[in-house]
């Protein structure tokens, strides 16, 4: 018996092989974005600034932000803690933070607070 609903989900299923469109967000260099790691069952999460993204391979080159205030809104970039991401690590896209100079020191100031969990 030929039933329309079943073919229709053999093409859903076939749609769904791929990486998830979700996720592949229209990112640009110098999104700011809230990373998760998955450490010995512990789920970590991280700000990071967007350096380079490779959507062949589904990931982004990031530099970690530093928190800098215990709620979340004042961070400064650790220039040595840069990684790729996948698509799928990246849980929220953030909005652009102000930017403020101290001597020769850069920090970033978010409107929200940024809900890090930092190791």
């Amino acid at each position: 018996m030929n039933n329309p609903q079943d073919s229709t989900m053999e093409t859903d299923d076939a749609a769904l092989a791929g990486p998830s469109s979700i996720n592949q967000q229209n990112y640009t260099i110098g999104d700011y974005v809230l990373a998760k790691f998955l450490v010995r069952n512990t789920e970590y999460c991280y700000a990071a600034v967007t350096n380079k993204i490779d959507t062949e391979e589904s990931e982004l080159t990031v530099t970690f932000l530093k928190i800098c205030d215990d709620k979340g809104h004042t961070f400064r970039v650790d220039k040595n803690d840069v990684s790729d991401v996948s698509f799928d690590q990246v849980l929220q896209k953030l909005p652009n933070p102000d930017i403020a100079l101290k001597g020769e020191r850069r920090f970033y100031y978010f409107n929200i607070s940024v809900p890090v969990f930092e190791k």
